[in-house]
């Protein structure tokens, strides 16, 4: 394989078998419709061919990380998740921490227009995200898992939920940043008091829990969940709708059983962990609400 990868490599450096073709682009204006015709043709495969040649090679080199060692670690190991999370951590506090510990300034009169064009836009990020952060939560929670769940077969729905469960919570927890930090950032020029504290709590519980699903919960869960299936595969089980009754084969199976305990162990933190997020959501949108009624 890596052989071939090179061979095809070097192929794109071999430019003698193409110089007939520039030659006769470069002429173009003395060929007649045939040769011109011969002249396209010989483009696209041109093209075609160093297309070939970059994919060839995306292969080789991603075949190449997909063997080495720092692949092994990021995957099989829990270190690359704790230093995403300090790398966040450390992030999110060198941008809000000045503003939460700092004494409100006056803005001076000549800055104050684009201080109010910064702030509005601001808002305006700080709103959108938030009202997507909510919409992402009641179609995950409400929608579509209950939707997938009575209408698919479980282990089709076992699938789809592998795929969706890993972006939910990544969509979820960089929301959830965003949110806190543009709220800080709203709140650059005012004093704060006890129910701005209370939401920055809030925003930052809510981020907490869903970046330590997707970072420490899920990638278990999901594991142990294509086990599980691949169990029920093999004693006939998992083309049902929704719930299954008739598990006595695979309650034999002390293996399955384990798996199963497993499973349902983190299954039931994430759930947790997802109805505290959508508490916190509710929480912050009850404030928000307080604050349009003062309008």
């Amino acid at each position: 394989m890596c052989a071939t990868n090179k061979a095809n490599i070097a192929l794109i450096y071999n430019t003698d078998s193409n110089k007939k073709l520039v030659n006769q682009l470069i002429n173009q204006e003395n060929a007649s419709p045939a040769d011109m015709k011969k002249v396209m043709r010989g483009t696209i495969k041109l093209i075609i061919n160093y297309i070939k040649q970059i994919y060839h090679f995306y292969n080789y080199l991603n075949n190449l990380f997909l063997s080495s060692t720092f692949y092994k670690v990021l995957t099989r190991t829990t270190q690359p998740a704790h230093l995403v999370a300090l790398l966040i951590a450390t992030f999110v506090l060198s941008i809000v921490w000045p503003n939460l510990v700092a004494s409100p300034t006056p803005v001076p009169d000549e800055s104050y227009d684009s201080s109010k064009l910064s702030k509005k836009y601001t808002i305006l990020m700080y709103l959108g995200v938030f009202a997507t952060h909510f919409g992402a939560q009641m179609w995950m929670t409400f929608v579509s898992g209950l939707s997938l769940y009575f209408n698919l077969p479980r282990h089709i729905f076992g699938q789809c939920q592998q795929i969706l469960f890993p972006r939910y919570f990544t969509l979820n927890s960089i929301l959830s940043i965003i949110a806190l930090i543009t709220f800080i950032k709203a709140h650059d020029h005012q004093r704060w008091i006890l129910s701005s504290y209370v939401q920055v709590i809030v925003l930052t519980l809510c981020a907490v829990i869903e970046l330590t699903v997707r970072l420490y919960l899920a990638p278990p869960m999901l594991k142990l969940l294509h086990q599980k299936y691949r169990l029920e595969s093999y004693e006939g089980v998992g083309k049902e709708i929704g719930r299954f009754e008739d598990h006595s084969m695979l309650e034999k199976n002390l293996c399955y059983k384990e798996i199963h305990m497993k499973f349902r162990k983190y299954h039931t933190i994430i759930a947790t962990g997802n109805i505290l997020t959508v508490v916190c959501t509710f929480v912050h949108l009850h404030y928000l609400a307080s604050k349009i009624v003062a309008l």
